[in-house]
C-alpha cells in the first residue's frame, strides 16, 4: 500500500474521511471510464462486442469478493432503483420490519409501497431489541442496513446468521452499501436472502454502479414487476426469465457498471485481508481515541465491534472549520460523520484528533 497517493490522486489535496458519502475512485477506474468512452466514440463495433464479456468479468469478480457460489447477481444503477424492483415483487400483504432511521432509500420506499410495517428503535441493545420484536411478531420480511449510515452501528454477522436460523421463513433483505468492502463477507453463509449494494462508496467504482445478489429458490416469494428487452435475454416465456434478470429491464451502462472490474482488481491486487486488517486496525484505534474524548454515542461505545464509520458528537457548526483544515467529512443528524477506508492512515487520524482538540464551537 505504499503507492496509494498515486493510485488515489485526490489524497494529495486533503485528509479524505468522506467515504460513507462517496468513495474516491482509483486511477485505473478513471482510465477505464476514459477508455470505454474512447472505444464507444471511435470503435462502436468493438464496444458492443466487449459488452457481455466485460459484465461477465464483473460478475465473476463479485462472486469472488462475496463468496457467492449458487446465488445470482443483477446489476442496477443504484441501490434505490433495484430495491424498488425487489419491493414490487413482494406480496402486498407482507409484514415488514425495519430499523428506525435506517437509510431513507429503505424506510421511504417501504412506506411508499403501503406495506404493513414495524419500525425497530435504534437503541444501544439493537440486536436484543430486534430479537424480541421477532419473537413477538415474526415478520414476513426483515430489511436492514448491515451498517447504519448515520452513526456506523453494525449488526454482527453471527447475529444475522443465527436470527435467520431461528426464523427461516422470514425473508432477509440487506443493504450492504456501507459494509461491503470493509471486511470479509461470505454471502452463502450469511443468512441474507437478498443483498443490495451501491458500489460508489467502499468499493470505489464511481456513481451509477450497483448490484443485487439473490439466494437461489426465491422465485415464488419475490416476483418483480419490472421487465424489458434486456431481461428477456432470448428466453421463450415470461416464466423462464430468472428472478435476478427482472431487475435488469433495459440496457446496462458498461462505463459505469464495468468500472467495478478495475475497482475490484485494485482490491484483489493489494490483498483483501491486508485491506480489511488495515480498516479494522484504524477503526479500533479511532474508536478508542474518540471515546476518550467523549465524542461518541453510548450505543457505539458499548458495541464490542467497530465499523469504520463514526458520527462525532460535536457542534455541526464545526464542519466549516474542519473543511478549512482540509478534512473532508459531512454533517449527518446531530453530528459530523467520518469514515476510514484503506487509503486512510493513522497519520490522517492523528491530524483529525489534533483538529478536534481545537474546535471553535
Amino acid at each position: 500500500m505504499n503507492n496509494l497517493d498515486q493510485l488515489f490522486p485526490g489524497l494529495s489535496n486533503s485528509v479524505y474521511l468522506n467515504t460513507p458519502a462517496m468513495g474516491l475512485i482509483p486511477q485505473n477506474v478513471y482510465n477505464y471510464k476514459k477508455d470505454i468512452l474512447d472505444l464507444h466514440l471511435q470503435h462502436p463495433t468493438r464496444y458492443f462486442e466487449n459488452y457481455d464479456s466485460q459484465l461477465n468479468q464483473v460478475t465473476n469478480y463479485l462472486k469472488r469478493l462475496l463468496r457467492v457460489k449458487t446465488g445470482n447477481i443483477a446489476f442496477t444503477p443504484n441501490f434505490s432503483f433495484g430495491f424498488h424492483g425487489v419491493l414490487s415483487g413482494i406480496s402486498p400483504n407482507s409484514k415488514i420490519m425495519f430499523i428506525e432511521n435506517d437509510y431513507p432509500s429503505i424506510t421511504l420506499a417501504v412506506k411508499k409501497w403501503d406495506f404493513q410495517f414495524r419500525e425497530i428503535a435504534l437503541k444501544a441493545d439493537i440486536e436484543e431489541t430486534i430479537f424480541k420484536a421477532f419473537k413477538k411478531e415474526q415478520p414476513d420480511v426483515f430489511i436492514f442496513s448491515v451498517i447504519q449510515y448515520l452513526n456506523g452501528l453494525k449488526l454482527n454477522a453471527s447475529f444475522i446468521k443465527n436470527l435467520k436460523q431461528i426464523f427461516p421463513q422470514t425473508l432477509f433483505i440487506a443493504d450492504g452499501t456501507q459494509f461491503c468492502g470493509t471486511e470479509s463477507f461470505n454471502f452463502e453463509e450469511s443468512g441474507i436472502d437478498i443483498l443490495g449494494v451501491s458500489a460508489y462508496k467502499w468499493l470505489h467504482a464511481g456513481w451509477g454502479s450497483a448490484f443485487f445478489v439473490f439466494r437461489k429458490g426465491l422465485e415464488m416469494r419475490v416476483q418483480p414487476k419490472t421487465i424489458g428487452s434486456n431481461a428477456v435475454n432470448k428466453e421463450s416465456s415470461l416464466q423462464a426469465i430468472a428472478l435476478h434478470k427482472k431487475l435488469e429491464p433495459g440496457h446496462l451502462d458498461l462505463m459505469q457498471l464495468g468500472s467495478l472490474a478495475p475497482a475490484l482488481e485494485t482490491l484483489f491486487e493489494i490483498g483483501e485481508e491486508k485491506i480489511y486488517k488495515k480498516i479494522e486496525k484504524i477503526s479500533r484505534t479511532a474508536k478508542s481515541a474518540f471515546a476518550e474524548l467523549n465524542l461518541l454515542e453510548n450505543q457505539i461505545i458499548r458495541q464490542s465491534t467497530s465499523s469504520p464509520i463514526f458520527n462525532l458528537q460535536i457542534d455541526t457548526r464545526n464542519l466549516a472549520y474542519l473543511k478549512n483544515q482540509n478534512i473532508i467529512c459531512a454533517q449527518r443528524g446531530q453530528g459530523i460523520r467520518i469514515g476510514f477506508h484503506y487509503y486512510n492512515s493513522i497519520k490522517d487520524l492523528n491530524y483529525l484528533l489534533k483538529a478536534l482538540k481545537n474546535l471553535p464551537y
